[in-house]
C-alpha cells in the first residue's frame, strides 16, 4: 500500500454575529488534476438563507503485477494507474416560515473524468555488448 502526501491549506472567515461565512481549502498537486479544492459561501444576511459550494477531488488507485520466464533473468513490471476528478457546484436557499416549517430549494452538477494509463519497466541483467 502507498500513501500519498500533498502540502495543503485551509481557512474560514466568519462576520460577526455569523451572518455570512466564507470557507476555503486547497491541496497543491504537480498538475491542473492534482490540485484539490473546496469552496464554500453561507449569507445569513436576510430572512432568506442562500450559500454555494464548489469542489474539485482527485483520486488515483493503481495495481502492479511482476512477471517473468522461469530460467530468464529479465523480470517485467507493469503499473496500471487509474485516476477520477470528481468536480462539483451546488448551490441551496433556505426561507423559514416558523421554527418548524421551512422551504429549501437546492440543486447543483457534477462531473467525473476518468483516466488510466499503464507504466512498464523491465529489470534485467544489462545488454552484452
Amino acid at each position: 500500500m502507498a500513501v500519498r502526501c500533498a502540502p495543503g491549506l485551509a481557512c474560514r472567515s466568519a462576520t460577526c454575529w455569523a451572518i455570512s461565512a466564507v470557507q476555503t481549502a486547497l491541496q497543491v498537486g504537480k498538475s491542473r488534476d492534482d490540485f484539490a479544492y473546496q469552496v464554500s459561501y453561507l449569507n445569513m444576511r436576510s430572512r432568506w438563507n442562500w450559500g454555494m459550494f464548489t469542489s474539485q477531488v482527485p483520486w488515483s488507485t493503481g495495481s502492479t503485477i511482476s512477471h517473468g520466464t522461469i530460467g530468464e533473468p529479465k523480470v517485467v513490471r507493469e503499473t496500471d494507474v487509474r485516476r477520477e476528478v470528481h468536480r462539483q457546484v451546488h448551490g441551496a436557499a433556505v426561507y423559514p416560515f416558523s421554527s418548524a416549517r421551512r422551504l429549501e430549494l437546492s440543486g447543483g452538477l457534477q462531473a467525473i473524468g476518468f483516466g488510466s494509463r499503464t507504466i512498464t519497466s523491465g529489470i534485467g541483467p544489462p545488454p552484452a555488448g
